[in-house]
């Protein structure tokens, strides 16, 4: 960022990425959990492949995506946004990693936030994965068990899985703290009000008003109680 602003004259400023969290939270009337794994965007092989044979002998749904993403084009932006909304606030895991990882030779071996682990938490799932081992991600996503650690080759998935009988409270607590947190604070509306103040811009009265909804949507997590 320093080297941007030098490039332009100007200060820069970072902000992370958000997502839609009213579309995505499950709250107030969260559906049922039906889908055991959503991966969409890229994935690991190895996990993948582990994924494929435990649902190949019926033992899960896992829903993952079958073509490539970066040629499709949806017909309508807002309804396909609005379909994965609906099935990751019905699923219970939630595959997300480092932005961009398997293409080295564009990241350069740098490490960022990617946009699942926005969607994941705000749609209350249990996300599983890697975390990106960089400043942004322990600031932004700095509470317990925000992401459950798989390795790439999928070795430890069924155990992973296996929490949904052995622990189910666990699963729910950490579902409920995802979204909590995303409705706090990873909604686009935060983003924007910061846009604003260093522009210099007062907020309009309807940034407010979604804040406040925001504000009641997590009021109503149980989380609160626990």
């Amino acid at each position: 960022m320093p080297a941007l602003g030098q490039a332009i004259g100007r200060k820069c400023h970072w902000l992370p990425g958000a997502v839609d969290a009213l579309r995505f939270t499950p709250y107030p009337n969260p559906p049922p959990r039906v889908v055991d794994i959503y991966s969409m965007g890229r994935r690991w092989e190895g996990i993948h492949r582990v994924a494929l044979e435990a649902a190949r002998k019926n033992e899960i749904f896992y829903m993952y995506d079958t073509t490539p993403g970066s040629t499709t084009q949806p017909l309508d932006h807002q309804q396909h946004r609005t379909l994965i909304a609906n099935i990751a606030k019905r699923s219970t895991f939630f595959m997300a990693g480092p932005a961009k990882f398997g293409v080295d030779n564009q990241t350069q071996g740098q490490l960022e936030i990617g946009y699942r682990f926005f969607e994941g938490a705000a749609a209350g799932t249990v996300m599983i994965g890697q975390a990106p081992d960089c400043e942004s991600f322990r600031e932004h996503f700095d509470w317990p068990n925000a992401v459950i650690p798989l390795e790439p080759d999928g070795s430890n998935l069924s155990d992973v899985l296996s929490m949904r009988r052995r622990d189910p409270e666990l699963l729910e607590r950490i579902g409920w703290r995802n979204a909590y947190e995303s409705l706090l604070r990873h909604d686009w509306v935060y983003r924007w009000r910061r846009i604003l103040e260093v522009a210099g811009v007062t907020p309009s009265p309807a940034l407010a008003e979604r804040e406040q909804r925001l504000r009641e949507l997590a009021a109503g997590i149980p989380l609160q109680n626990n």
